[in-house]
């Protein structure tokens, strides 16, 4: 390294812990200009890459979809006929609800299938993790695509078993399978997007993921209560049909996308790499170089020995203490938005309806809270340019832990006036998707793709969706049985338990993860490198360069 790159430190400083701990980072502004672009500039400069990035984080629309469509179905008087057993003694009619739904899904089900999708997704991260690295980013995502839309039709045909439990069952078969696609395509396109994208567009395009599948659960709430109407089965199956059609964007990103440079590098095919850079940047000779350059600089110098990059197994992601540590971040964080109560928004409908709110009101509730959410996701994209990743944390967290409690105070009130307290407790839920879209789901993402080293990345986001996927699962599983008909009925007394879980969250992520808004990857590195930086109530982490603060 040169004299002049040893005369710039970046300075790391663990500022809350009662020694001050410092690391000097040898860096050149000069030879990493990105770090010194806005998010504007990085747009501008890489318009192209941009673009396939943002066109990549659009499969999360099938996530989207899916994560709204599995609990909102539930309340589909069609649905709840074919896959329901008769409400005993029969619901009466109400002003707010003259036709009540004769017949519920029991909780039995709704939690089969609620645990379907994040349990198949799961398993789905971890093979495509594995699958990454054997054939490549872009055949994962091909093979995964095709693979969740032939599942689909499990779930299609499930209706035509002879009796309720078949049905159940299929239905439930399809959604697992269905999962173990979706777990893979989110797991190959992340990873895509925070290897081949410059620091400076990073974090926010890597947000994405969160307002694309929030455009996902909008598609699916219509679905839902276009579904509502109907009273023959053919209403459910064009809301199923529905999801094949959200598979047409992972299909086009397969057919135009190159595979990812990284992935040629380690493979030792300069060409197809250099090939991939021209089609991704495409803007200028120099700007294609600039790209080739950095990534396969990024490549060599982490991967020294090239015999041990090409047999990197999960295990390594433990090996080493600071691995160790990024790999623990990772998992909690991408177990965020769950602990958060994300999975529980999209049953927000069955549990309006509980209170005694009408269906396709309750449909229209939903709809409502996702279009807010996804106003707040892209507006979590400039923020994220802007904002530190722990600050946008940790704020998020604790207006999110204070609505959960205010729920559960609402709820307390639910036999006083039911439709005021249904109506308190629906808008409250669009609220806390609003500030949880804002924040801690989007900036999960950034923060799992920036932590991840780039050898160990391709296993790192397998870790990571099978860290949001199992979290998903595990509150999926329990959730039907604090708020449906026959089991313990909550209401919004269910706002207490992810109080809980909330403040429980804002706590370890206060004590447990740093800061990493502006670092490229070397200086992550070396950010995990020193235990200091990760154990304790987090780290400050200022760049000083040409004896400037950035």
């Amino acid at each position: 390294m040169s004299q002049e790159k040893e005369d710039t430190p970046v300075t790391v400083t663990n500022v809350t812990s009662s020694e001050s701990d410092h690391i000097e980072i040898n860096k050149d502004n000069e030879s990493h200009p990105e770090l010194k672009q806005s998010l504007w500039q990085g747009l501008r400069t890489h318009t192209r890459l941009s673009l396939w990035g943002i066109f990549i984080s659009s499969v999360a629309i099938c996530m989207g979809y899916e994560m709204v469509f599995v609990g909102g179905i539930t309340t589909v008087p069609a649905f709840t006929a074919v896959y329901g057993i008769p409400i005993n003694p029969p619901p009466q009619a109400t002003a707010d609800d003259p036709n009540p739904d004769p017949n519920f899904v029991a909780a039995v089900w709704i939690s089969l299938w609620a645990v379907s999708h994040p349990f198949g997704a799961a398993i789905g991260s971890i093979l495509g993790g594995f699958a990454q690295d054997k054939i490549g980013r872009r055949y994962t995502l091909g093979i995964a695509t095709v693979w969740q839309a032939a599942c689909i039709t499990i779930c299609f045909l499930s209706d035509r078993a002879p009796t309720v439990d078949t049905r159940g069952a299929l239905y439930f078969a399809g959604k697992v399978l269905q999962g173990v696609g979706i777990g893979a395509l989110m797991a190959t396109a992340h990873t895509y997007i925070s290897e081949v994208l410059p620091p400076s567009l990073k974090g926010s395009i890597t947000s994405l993921i969160a307002p694309f599948g929030l455009l996902g659960q909008v598609f699916g709430s219509v679905a839902v209560k276009i579904a509502n109407k109907g009273t023959s089965p053919q209403a459910y199956r064009l809301a199923i049909a529905g999801q094949w059609i959200t598979t047409v964007l992972p299909l086009l990103v397969v057919i135009f996308l190159p595979e990812s440079p990284v992935y040629s590098i380690r493979k030792d095919r300069l060409d197809a790499a250099r090939a991939a850079c021209d089609r991704l940047q495409g803007r200028s000779s120099r700007a294609i170089d600039d790209m080739y350059t950095r990534v396969r600089a990024l490549v060599t110098s982490q991967d020294q020995n090239r015999a041990q990059a090409k047999a990197i197994k999960y295990s390594d992601l433990f090996k080493k203490r600071s691995d160790a540590r990024r790999t623990l971040i990772i998992f909690f964080i991408m177990a965020v938005p769950q602990l958060l109560g994300l999975p529980i928004l999209g049953h927000a409908n069955i549990i309006a309806v509980n209170l005694g709110m009408q269906a396709t009101k309750a449909a229209t509730f939903v709809i409502i809270g996702a279009v807010l959410g996804l106003i707040a996701a892209f507006l979590a994209f400039p923020l994220l340019a802007k904002v530190g990743r722990r600050t946008i944390l940790l704020s998020s967290v604790s207006i999110v832990t204070v609505l959960w409690f205010a729920m559960g105070i609402a709820g307390c009130f639910r036999y006083q006036n039911s439709v005021a307290v249904a109506s308190a407790v629906v808008g409250l839920f669009m609220v806390i998707v609003f500030f949880l879209s804002l924040g801690a789901w989007p900036i999960s993402y950034a923060i799992a793709g920036e932590t991840s080293s780039l050898p160990l990345r391709a296993k790192s986001q397998g870790v990571a969706w099978a860290s949001s996927q199992l979290s998903t699962a595990i509150i999926a599983v329990f959730s039907p049985f604090l708020y449906n008909q026959d089991a313990a009925n909550l209401g919004g007394k269910i706002g207490f338990v992810f109080f809980s879980f909330s403040f429980i969250s804002l706590v370890i992520a206060w004590l447990f993860v740093p800061e990493t808004k502006g670092l490229d990857v070397e200086e992550i590195d070396r950010v995990y490198e020193r235990p200091a930086v990760v154990i304790g109530k987090g780290a400050e982490i200022s760049r000083s360069r040409r004896g400037t603060s950035v």
